[in-house]
């Protein structure tokens, strides 16, 4: 688990795991690599400043509700269990009192949202630009063949 980089998204730590665990058999991969990725959970829920559950979505990019408050559920329970620092620890109490999973989950699901139409926007301003930039490189040809046509004249 040292190797990965528990500030990483979910998604890079994922490739960093399969790259560590390559040549193992699928079946012991996957049971290692799930361990690896608890394990990072942790990690980060112990050393993260707020490990609110609005924080952990945003660390592990969940799609489903449900799996998304019992992965938080668990990992807060060994992050309690593991924890060594007193003050953390009763820090990481409180806060399974306190937490609010539905509204936290709300923020997570606007954060996604306005995330996806920002991609959205981005990938169809590059495609403008590219097409403008065809359209430049066409239209300097054009106007070339254009004036080379009068030339002839």
């Amino acid at each position: 688990a040292s190797a990965v980089d528990c500030d990483l998204p979910e998604a890079i730590i994922w490739q960093v795991i399969v790259q560590e665990v390559a040549g193992r058999c699928i079946s012991s991969m996957k049971s290692s690599s799930a361990k690896i990725l608890r394990q990072c959970h942790v990690d980060w829920m112990i050393s993260c400043n707020n490990p609110t559950p609005l924080e952990f979505f945003r660390f592990i990019q969940p799609t489903h509700k449900s799996r998304a408050f019992e992965k938080y559920r668990k990992t807060l329970e060994q992050a309690i269990n593991f924890c060594e620092d007193s003050n953390k620890q009763l820090k990481l109490r409180n806060l399974r009192e306190t937490v609010n999973y539905n509204s936290d989950w709300e923020l997570w699901l606007v954060e996604k949202k306005a995330r996806s139409i920002r991609d959205e926007v981005h990938e169809t301003n590059v495609k403008v630009h590219q097409e403008l930039n065809t359209l430049v490189r066409n239209g300097g040809r054009q106007k070339q063949n254009n004036e080379n046509a009068d030339d002839e004249e």
